[in-house]
């Protein structure tokens, strides 16, 4: 009788310590995250915080992505809040396909064989093909789902330049010919975007966009430049041929629309 006196006595005291346990582990796990619900990609965006972006064209659409250097857009993403973001991108481009220079040798019967030299630019007028963009844009997230549509506007600025440049010693003899050509345009204007991203996880995410630019102001200018230089009886005589124009263009006189998709990859931190 007494033992089991003993018995209800520590049941008693224990129950409390018990009900205090419990109700500690309810309220710890009500606090903590779950594993689903409470990751940042079923929240939108992480006020204050940041994310690094990498375009995917050049992955799809180029044979070799470094040979030459093609086309590479980054970016860098700062976080308002869980709707609104502010971003900066750079877009480098830069294709080269240098002149050939071809040599037939023609040899008929007896007499002696004639060679002839010829140089040509493939695929074109261009030698190299140069492209630079900055772009400077505020987003608006249209929902805070793991997969969501958002848009934007903002500012850009472009340089682009194809060039031709190359010397030819071979095609005259005695004669070196340097040509040294270039069509540049530089424009600035503002642009408007829609697109849609993917949080596949909460420090990755996908997203594709389509984005349209309006050329406020630019200028067009362009140069043909060629030098000849004959050496002939020990003499030496050099002729230098070069035109030149520039041509400024506002919204109103030659509005210029470019509109382009983009595929990438997000790195938030």
């Amino acid at each position: 009788m007494r033992m089991f006196k003993v018995c209800l006595t520590v049941v008693a005291l224990a129950a409390p310590l018990a009900l205090a346990h419990a109700e500690e582990a309810e309220m710890a796990a009500a606090a903590a995250p779950s594993v689903t619900a409470g990751l940042p990609r079923d929240q939108g965006w992480n006020a204050g915080s940041w994310a690094l972006l990498f375009e995917l064209n050049n992955v799809f659409n180029q044979d070799a992505i470094l040979n030459p250097f093609e086309n590479f857009g980054a970016g860098v993403e700062y976080f308002l809040s869980p709707i609104t973001a502010l971003r900066v991108g750079a877009y480098v481009g830069y294709t080269t396909v240098p002149a050939e220079y071809t040599k037939t040798t023609t040899e008929t019967g007896g007499t002696p064989a004639v060679t002839e030299y010829t140089v040509t630019v493939p695929g074109g007028t261009y030698t190299s093909i140069s492209n630079f963009q900055a772009t400077a844009d505020f987003l608006y997230r249209l929902m805070t789902n793991a997969v969501a549509p958002y848009a934007g506007a903002g500012l850009f600025f472009s340089w682009n330049n194809r060039s031709t440049d190359y010397s030819d010693d071979a095609t005259v003899t005695d004669q070196l010919t340097t040509v040294h050509n270039f069509d540049r345009r530089i424009s600035g204007g503002v642009r408007g975007l829609l697109g849609a991203e993917w949080r596949i996880h909460p420090n990755f995410s996908l997203y594709a966009e389509y984005a349209v630019n309006v050329t406020l102001v630019s200028q067009h200018s362009t140069q043909n430049s060629k030098t000849t230089e004959v050496t002939a009886g020990g003499e030496r005589s050099v002729l230098r041929e070069k035109s030149e124009s520039q041509t400024p263009a506002y919204l109103g006189t030659s509005a210029l629309l470019a509109h382009g998709g983009q595929l990438g990859l997000a790195i938030h931190f």
